[in-house]
């Protein structure tokens, strides 16, 4: 059970986030404090491979994240950072982003527009309540030790995002 998943290729977390960047146009809900739960893909990988190989992990199920604590604007201030732009300005508590999020669904819903609104209540959830979990267990039972540091896997994801222009 990985939470945030990031890294080159990554849809969500680094090329919607880069270009929400990029626009201006990046909403952090209460400031960025909830934390994340960020896991780079290459350590997401190295860990279903380990615990593949584990006799200890036989129908158990397991948190991954690499439990570096950061919080939502930090990783998005990393990433314009490491992109040269703007890092985001702007934020809506919780309860505001839900409902705006419920507003923005509503004419997708009943037109059935392509693509998605610039915010939507699944959105909010997932930058708005912690979705970091401990991986001990995971530790414990396969060895998960990720190798890929945060600071490291950002700038690979921005390298390869700006690759692509």
């Amino acid at each position: 059970r990985p939470a945030t998943i990031y890294g080159p290729r990554g849809k969500d977390f680094v090329v919607e986030i880069a270009k929400l960047l990029r626009q201006r146009m990046m909403v952090l809900i209460d400031g960025g404090r909830a934390r994340g739960g960020f896991t780079y893909v290459d350590n997401v990988a190295e860990a279903m491979m380990r615990a593949a190989e584990s006799p200890n992990t036989l129908g158990r199920a397991y948190n991954l994240c690499d439990e570096t604590g950061t919080r939502w604007r930090e990783y998005t201030d990393a990433l314009a950072d490491a992109l040269g732009y703007r890092r985001p300005r702007l934020a809506l508590p919780f309860r505001a982003a839900m409902a705006i999020g419920r507003v923005m669904e509503l004419p997708h819903g009943l037109l059935k527009l392509s693509g998605r609104p610039l915010l939507t209540r699944h959105a909010v959830h997932l930058l708005g309540q912690d979705q970091e979990f401990p991986a001990t267990r995971a530790r414990e039972d396969f060895g998960f030790a990720p190798r890929v540091p945060l600071a490291e896997g950002i700038a690979r994801s921005a390298a390869w995002f700006r690759s692509r222009d």
